[in-house]
């Protein structure tokens, strides 16, 4: 019994697996604790000088399956009972480490890190899932725990998987509790409860993690995360990277409301900061298909966006480069420290979520008030049905066929009409404005783990201290207004981080934009994407999964510019790329190059 290893050679004993009650017990684990001095703490003084795999240990031996709910970090673990005859599988509560599994007819169960490794058992099929493809082309969010092969499957975060001669169940283990709430008297109790909890979590994130090393951008999110750590680390030297567009490539003229250049802002945090030795990173395009065909083995999917992961693979060289086994960073800021109050994307599914949604709406003109808020008020007022009806009546295409690549029979065959109407509604028990909030940091956490494996392509594992559960928790419970205050949007984020960010970050409106120059790179790799199209074409399957005629039109009516190119950005980038990376994945799947 083992797990696959972690870029962090520190921890390749704790990997190997370890006996333990008198040899009762199999632990294999991959991955670290946060606040493991909380869990030592709990154990007794018997567990001060235990390593990590000896606290999960003693953990699950005296609290069983509910131990897990006590482990903060980034983990997988297989914990085998030999009088017992069970086995417990399971993963972290955030998606920092994951588990792939395949059980044969003859109740063999297998699991590994990647899907690669599992694939290596000569029992394990390599049978691609049509189903599962498409609904891997629809996104992230509906992927659920399938990969794209008949039979093989992945645990998500914070569910477990139990063993025994004669049953198999998985089953969630855990989730953030909608109704908690969390009261101060004043608002500044909020500022310093929050400021104390990023304190801790971001000190958590940075045991054990090798020379420091964090992403900063010009928002909120990330630079929170790198102003901290520094505060904490000094004098140590933190070091600091920022993506920068290609310097090659053509951008379009920057709008209003997001800029494209994140540099200037990031020195502004750093310049604050004594210890924080600032670096940027211009993105670079290379093969596109190769990098996509190295991340295939370990995840089992297609990935959701053709460039995304070419325009961050500089980071990632760089980083592995410094010596640096992690990386911190805050992606899951928005739905956490840096969020805002005012929900979107989910519509008021029943007449008991009418007052709620009415808040909202009167938030959203609060914030900003005029005509297009007004408009997007009474959207928000809209059921979920209300969108596809119209859409029908007025002889449009589904809002889903935007940003995917997919035909109209594999969209049948997933009920695409209603994944789209369910993500819309959200989940109906839980309070009308949360449930935005609510979706985006599971769905960060199912990011998180879909892709978790990549790390081990990179040789670094990334670290989200604004994702960690108790990070989570605490955000979801704080009233509304501490997050949106007239017109004042992220207030929460805006005070507690006044105190290490600079005023220019503080009161910057815009959103930064990732590859701005995507039309640039896009066209250079139009050839590419032609041959693609054909390739699938003369597959059964391709032509099957894919709408390769639109997605043809879409390549022969190229945009002139960067700029003309800016209004069909999902019919680009979404649909058309997103078609291309299915058809790559099809192509590596079924063990083809043509």
């Amino acid at each position: 019994m083992g797990l696959t290893g972690s870029p962090d050679r520190s921890t390749a004993q704790a990997r190997r697996p370890s006996a333990h009650g008198d040899g009762r017990y199999l632990l294999a684990l991959d991955g670290w604790l946060a606040d493991s001095d909380g869990l030592r703490a709990d154990l007794g003084p018997d567990a001060e000088t235990m390593p990590e795999s000896g606290l999960i240990a003693a953990a699950l031996a005296r609290w069983g399956d509910a131990a897990l709910d006590r482990m903060h970090g980034q983990f997988a673990i297989a914990w085998w009972d030999m009088a017992e005859r069970r086995l417990l599988l399971a993963c972290d509560r955030t998606g920092g480490r994951t588990l792939f599994f395949h059980r044969t007819p003859g109740r063999r169960l297998s699991f590994a890190g990647t899907v690669g490794m599992l694939q290596s058992d000569p029992a394990v099929p390599r049978v691609v899932d049509p189903l599962a493809v498409a609904r891997a082309g629809l996104g992230i969010s509906h992927a659920g725990g399938r990969t794209c092969f008949v039979g093989i499957d992945q645990l998500p975060a914070g569910h477990k998987l139990v063993a025994t001669p004669d049953s198999m169940a998985v089953e969630r283990y855990w989730r953030l509790d909608p109704h908690r709430r969390v009261r101060f008297r004043r608002d500044e109790e909020y500022v310093e409860a929050a400021r104390d909890l990023l304190d801790r979590v971001v000190a958590d994130h940075l045991r054990g993690a090798g020379p420091v090393v964090a992403m900063l951008s010009g928002g909120l999110d990330s630079s929170a995360v790198a102003a901290t750590a520094a505060r904490l680390a000094a004098p140590e030297t933190v070091r600091t990277l920022t993506m920068r567009p290609d310097p090659q490539a053509r951008r379009p003229v920057p709008g209003q409301s997001a800029f494209q250049d994140e540099w200037d802002l990031a020195r502004a945090t750093a310049a604050l900061h004594p210890n924080i030795r600032a670096e940027a990173t211009p993105a670079r395009l290379d093969s596109v298909e190769d990098l996509l065909r190295t991340h295939m083995p370990l995840t089992g999917r297609p990935p959701v966006h053709l460039l995304a992961g070419a325009w961050f693979e500089a980071l990632w060289n760089r980083a592995r480069a410094m010596g640096a086994h992690s990386m911190l960073g805050g992606r899951a800021g928005n739905a956490t420290l840096t969020a805002t109050a005012i929900a979107t994307r989910v519509r008021p599914a029943t007449l008991a979520d009418l007052p709620g949604a009415l808040a909202d709406g009167l938030a959203r003109f609060r914030r900003s008030p005029g005509r297009r808020a007004a408009e997007g008020a009474l959207r928000g007022l809209a059921p979920p049905w209300a969108g596809p009806w119209l859409r029908r009546m007025t002889g449009r295409p589904p809002a889903w066929q935007a940003i995917t690549g997919l035909s109209p029979d594999a969209a049948d065959g997933i009920d695409a009409d209603g994944i789209w109407h369910d993500a819309v509604a959200g989940d109906a028990g839980v309070p009308f404005r949360l449930r935005w909030r609510l979706a985006c940091i599971e769905q960060t956490w199912l990011g998180s783990s879909l892709y978790s494996p990549l790390r081990l392509r990179r040789g670094v594992e990334y670290r989200d201290p604004l994702g960690d559960v108790r990070m989570a928790e605490f955000c979801l419970a704080l009233p509304h207004d501490q997050f949106t205050r007239g017109r004042q949007d992220r207030f929460l984020a805006r005070r507690v981080l006044a105190d290490r960010l600079p005023a220019e970050v503080l009161t910057e409106t815009r959103r930064g934009r990732q590859l701005p120059e995507w039309h640039d790179w896009m066209t250079r790799l139009r050839p590419w994407m032609a041959g693609e199209l054909d390739r699938l074409d003369r597959s059964s399957l391709g032509r099957e999964l894919v709408d390769v005629p639109r997605l043809r039109a879409s390549l022969d009516n190229w945009p002139t510019d960067a700029d003309a190119a800016e209004p069909r950005y999902h019919e680009m980038m979404d649909a058309l790329g997103g078609g291309v990376a299915l058809g790559v994945f099809l192509r590596w799947a079924e063990g083809g190059n043509d």
